[in-house]
């Protein structure tokens, strides 16, 4: 997100300070982003790992109850911004005799707009400790984008208006215009495209327990990260003893039939 050009952010929540871009014989634009690491991967697992359809029944008619229960912290490679905790281990809660794969689809997606939420929030934190103002929309862009599922949900999760504009590939266009601009080859202003729009469509009470049910998911993800960091150094003590325990007990050996010798 871009912050301006009068001077870097230093978020305090988390995010990561950047250059957003620079026109020639412009002022230097500055901008703040997060990593979440694992988001078209997470269903890409689903699809190639599990053999389910990426885009399996998923009912936008039943968001508040669409996961079957079911809850997914898609911690694949670990959690990232803002957590920053790349021990955290993928986990799924709530399996039952009911649970189908639309419901797993739809948690990973949730899943997905929760972490891309939490960024979120962290941007808020820092634009209102900055008095910059927050905006009342975002634009969405990439390969997730070409979803309308994934764009809905992320707005749900989120609580904002979501904007999708026609040209999915925004970074390369971003290139592309800024070079354009450079060489005088056209210029910027006017450049607009059509877009989809979506809006949240969860009561906030719903939001609410759909976050807290997430949270609780997360402590999961972390405890799990801590088991294998709390085995791993338990086994990397027990290697590191077994050279004297070996000592040990060979130099007791030699000595008892050294004795055992003597006496015969």
């Amino acid at each position: 997100m871009g912050t301006g050009w009068l001077r870097p952010i230093m978020s305090n929540s988390g995010l990561i300070s950047t250059v957003a871009f620079k026109l020639a014989g412009g002022p230097t634009f500055f901008g703040l982003e997060g990593s979440v690491g694992c988001a078209g991967q997470a269903l890409d697992l689903l699809n190639v790992g599990l053999g389910m359809a990426r885009e399996e029944v998923v009912d936008l008619q039943e968001e508040e109850d669409g996961c079957g229960g079911v809850v997914i912290v898609p911690a694949y490679g670990g959690l990232l911004c803002p957590r920053w905790r790349p021990d955290a281990g993928g986990v799924i809660l709530g399996l039952g005799l009911h649970t189908r794969p639309r419901h797993l689809v739809r948690a990973t997606m949730e899943g997905v707009g929760h972490m891309l939420r939490e960024v979120w929030d962290c941007m808020n934190t820092d634009l209102v400790r900055s008095d910059i103002d927050i905006p009342e929309q975002l634009f969405v862009s990439g390969g997730l984008a070409s979803s309308d599922n994934i764009c809905q949900v992320v707005a749900t999760m989120l609580d904002i208006k979501l904007v999708r504009p026609t040209m999915l590939e925004t970074t390369a266009l971003g290139v592309a215009m800024v070079s354009g601009h450079t060489s005088g080859v056209w210029t910027l202003t006017g450049m607009a495209s059509t877009v989809d729009t979506f809006l949240p469509s969860l009561n906030t009470m719903a939001r609410l327990r759909k976050i807290d049910q997430w949270e609780q998911a997360v402590q999961a993800s972390l405890a799990w990260g801590e088991q294998k960091e709390a085995s791993k150094e338990r086994t990397i003590s027990l290697e590191s003893s077994l050279p004297g325990t070996v000592w040990l007990f060979s130099t007791a050996a030699i000595v008892l039939l050294s004795m055992a010798a003597q006496q015969g």
